[in-house]
């Protein structure tokens, strides 16, 4: 007798073929399950930019970017000591760094740690003195310790490096208005405007440096002789 075609064509196989098929199988069903897994870390690392920019500089220690990635996002979100500590990272990473300085100078100035800020600046300013925006910002801090000649000349070294920020002349304006140099203030102000006229700053101080020369222009009332 011949062997049945039917039979043999649903055969099952052997117990072999059986363990074979379902371990491959499991190692099937592993490695979607583990996919699936990375898969939804991953989702949840792009949902959340702090746990993304971590895990990128886990990934990626010396690289200074992901670094000011993060204390950016600190900073404006206004976590000041965690933008703080992430700044002096990239400075241990790479000490002669001048926007890490001036980017700690600022986050020192925004939590009123002004002597530091000076320090950090001071430092911008030894390793590139041709920056203007550590200039206009050593400025500011010179003005917010009391020292209002330091904090004119430096806004001046950074006009002279960059004439044609409106900001600077609007800070450097202030300075001399605050020390009665109206006329002084008034040019500061003007050359600001002229830079950006809708710039509200320097409207509000214009505003603001002609209400004090009118009253300084008004005759003072005699006293009362009776």
């Amino acid at each position: 007798m011949g062997k049945n075609m039917r039979e043999k064509a649903f055969r099952t196989g052997s117990r072999e073929d059986i363990r074979k098929g379902m371990a491959i199988w499991v190692a099937a069903v592993l490695v979607v399950i583990a996919l699936s897994g990375m898969t939804y870390l991953r989702n949840m690392l792009w949902r959340n930019p702090v746990t993304l920019l971590q895990d990128t500089i886990i990934k990626s220690s010396k690289k200074l970017r992901p670094h000011y990635n993060l204390a950016s996002y600190y900073e404006t979100r206004g976590h000041l000591d965690l933008a703080a500590e992430t700044y002096q990272l990239v400075i241990n990473l790479k000490p002669d760094d001048v926007m890490a300085h001036n980017n700690l100078g600022n986050v020192y100035v925004n939590q009123g740690r002004y002597g530091e800020a000076a320090r950090e600046l001071q430092t911008a300013l030894s390793l590139d003195p041709k920056a203007p925006l550590s200039h206009d910002n050593l400025g500011y801090v010179y003005f917010k310790l009391g020292r209002p000649d330091e904090a004119i000349q430096e806004y001046q070294t950074a006009i002279k490096l960059a004439p044609e920020v409106a900001d600077i002349h609007n800070n450097l304006g202030y300075v001399y208005f605050t020390q009665g140099r109206f006329d002084d203030a008034a040019e500061e102000y003007r050359r600001a405007l002229k830079l950006k006229p809708d710039f509200p700053a320097a409207l509000d101080n214009m505003n603001m440096l002609y209400q004090e020369m009118s009253k300084k222009s008004r005759p003072e009332r005699p006293k009362n002789i009776y």
